[in-house]
């Protein structure tokens, strides 16, 4: 999808957090990046692009993303630009902006270009001459009622461009306490984890510690079977020996510590968090409070505006009356009457005395409120300046408060992976015995597997074998009638034609032989051990001489005789069969 025409789009508004001040950047397309928004930030600002912040909906702007992916440009959604130098703990607080003075220069005589009229003879009747005087008088009066009244214009507009930049601050603030409130978020989610693994952990390695005795005892109850102990090069093992009881109890004394220590630093975090908690909502309110001017300033800023509208009905006033004494010496300079002259010079009089006396002192008094106003408002927007100095500050050391805590965390989760492995370990003590059988039969498994095996290896080979036999006894038979005839000049060919078909050969390995004769041995003792079961269970009840001669006779007899194992199968696993 094509961008929109440069004309289409609306610029991006930037919004300076420090100072309240305004940008408007104008864009070529929305797939222009962040950080060249930044770049053509640094000269207008004054802020290098290395310390930059841009937070847009109380999130950081990416500077290799481009701006279209964040919605921009959009009229209602400011960019908030962030200094990193006044973050710092070494920053200085920002200096009272001088309030602009508009002095008043009011001028006390009109310029030659400010005339009215042009200079008239000089042998003109009193009475006109005095109408003339009044024209001039009244244009005075207006030009110095409009320089008070440019002035008192220019104060309102300093007035309202600290209330703006002021709500530009609060707004400011309020995008730094959402972005704090995003990144504390994240760490809540991950503390909300790490409790919920906590809370699974700890209470099973209470249980695994309780039981441990428990544990020990079923090992220690598993006798290693004979052939096993043979095969390890052992006497007599107990499956905990095995284990190494040694081992397991160290796996229990650093389970035990790494424990205590997780739930000290579990306990430990849980303060410093609902102290980061209540630094954050802090924040947040403050920032809601930073959303307004103060009630005081902005009652004297309608106030201000009230009284700049008193100012421009008097000089439309003045206006008027210059406009009325223009008219009438006009006409006294057309068509003179003096009984006119006479009354129109009363009326100018009594005008003129209203000017110098009322509307004149009127106008400058009410500058002198607008001033007031001005300087209020430009107290306000320092104290705001001054405030979002100090809460911009508080809100970096929670950022710097919540990064170091997000490093605890991970700190205790690798801790807390410590203590699960100790109990994963622990918790394989009570799988063992039953583990333990379970390789047992495997054995046995696999030994009834590879027998099966051998028999169709056996039949196989003993099919190749006879096929290999055919077609030796085909090769001699095609020699002895052909082979005589063959020209002793090809000698390759004779060679080939009297090769013998190939051999065959089938061995096993020696992990294949260890494993029969395992199977075998275990095979054998548990015969005898359920041998002497049966005896015991027919004879039994005969006290502690263990039974009849017979029947130790027999018990020895059954021990000493291990399971038959036939020579063709020995042969046939231990060595190999050539076909």
């Amino acid at each position: 999808m094509a961008d929109p025409s440069p004309s289409a789009l609306p610029p991006v508004v930037i919004y300076h957090a420090e100072t309240g001040h305004t940008f408007q950047l104008a864009v070529e397309g929305t797939d222009g990046s962040v950080g060249t928004l930044s770049a053509a930030l640094e000269p207008a600002t004054g802020i290098p692009y290395a310390h930059q912040i841009l937070l847009l909906d109380g999130e950081k702007l990416a500077e290799d993303r481009s701006i279209g992916e964040y919605g921009l440009p959009a009229r209602d959604r400011p960019i908030f630009l962030f200094s990193r130098r006044s973050l710092s703990r070494n920053a200085s607080p920002p200096e009272r902006q001088a309030v602009p003075p508009f002095e008043l220069e009011v001028p006390t005589e009109l310029a030659p270009a400010q005339l009215p009229r042009p200079p008239l003879e000089a042998d003109m009747p009193p009475l006109v001459q005095a109408l003339l005087d009044y024209e001039r008088r009244f244009c005075l009066h207006l030009l110095q009622a409009r320089t008070v009244s440019e002035v008192g214009g220019a104060r309102l507009a300093a007035s309202s461009q600290c209330m703006h930049e002021l709500v530009v601050q609060g707004a400011a603030q309020r995008a730094a306490a959402a972005n704090l409130r995003s990144f504390a978020q994240q760490l809540a989610d991950r503390y909300a984890e790490f409790e919920a693994a906590c809370a699974q952990v700890v209470p099973q390695e209470a249980a695994l510690v309780l039981s441990f005795e428990e544990d020990v005892g079923a090992l220690r109850a598993v006798e290693i079977d004979e052939a096993v102990c043979a095969l390890e090069g052992w006497a007599h093992a107990t499956l905990l020996e095995a284990c190494g009881e040694e081992k397991l109890r160290q796996w229990l004394r650093d389970c035990q510590q790494t424990t205590s220590s997780l739930v000290a630093k579990q306990a430990q975090f849980q303060v410093e968090w609902h102290e980061l908690q209540a630094g954050v909502h802090a924040a947040e309110v403050n920032g809601s409070r930073a959303s307004q001017p103060p009630a005081e300033v902005d009652a004297r800023l309608r106030a201000a505006a009230s009284v700049r509208a008193q100012q421009e009905e008097l000089v439309a006033s003045l206006a008027a009356d210059c406009h009325e004494v223009r008219l009438l010496v006009d006409a006294q300079l057309t068509a003179p009457s003096q009984a006119t002259q006479l009354e129109a010079c009363a009326s100018l009089d009594s005008k003129n005395s209203c000017h110098t006396s009322d509307k004149l002192p009127r106008l400058r008094q009410l500058d002198d409120e607008l001033r007031v106003a001005q300087d209020a408002a430009a107290a306000a927007k320092h104290e705001a300046s001054l405030q979002l100095y100090h809460r911009l500050r508080a809100i970096s050391q929670l950022q710097s408060g919540i990064a170091e805590l997000r490093n605890k965390l991970h700190l205790y989760q690798s801790l807390l992976g410590r203590v699960h492995t100790y109990c994963s370990q622990l918790q394989l003590m009570r799988r063992l015995p039953t583990t333990y059988h379970a390789c047992l039969e495997e054995v046995l498994t696999r030994q009834r597997v590879q027998e099966a095996t051998a028999s169709q290896i056996r039949s196989t080979a003993e099919a190749v074998a006879a096929s290999r036999e055919v077609e030796a006894a085909r090769r001699d038979g095609f020699m002895r009638e052909h082979g005589a005839l063959l020209p002793r000049g090809l000698p390759t060919l004779s060679a080939i034609l009297q090769a013998r078909p190939p051999y065959v050969e089938i061995s096993a390995s020696a992990s294949d032989a260890r494993l029969m004769e395992l199977s075998t041995a275990i095979e054998r003792t548990s015969g005898s051990r359920l041998s002497l079961g049966r005896l015991s269970a027919v004879g039994g009840g005969g006290g502690g001489g263990g039974g009849s001669a017979a029947t130790r006779r027999t018990r020895a007899a059954t021990t000493a005789a291990p399971r038959p194992c036939t020579t063709r199968r020995c042969s046939w696993w231990r060595g190999s069969r050539r076909l």
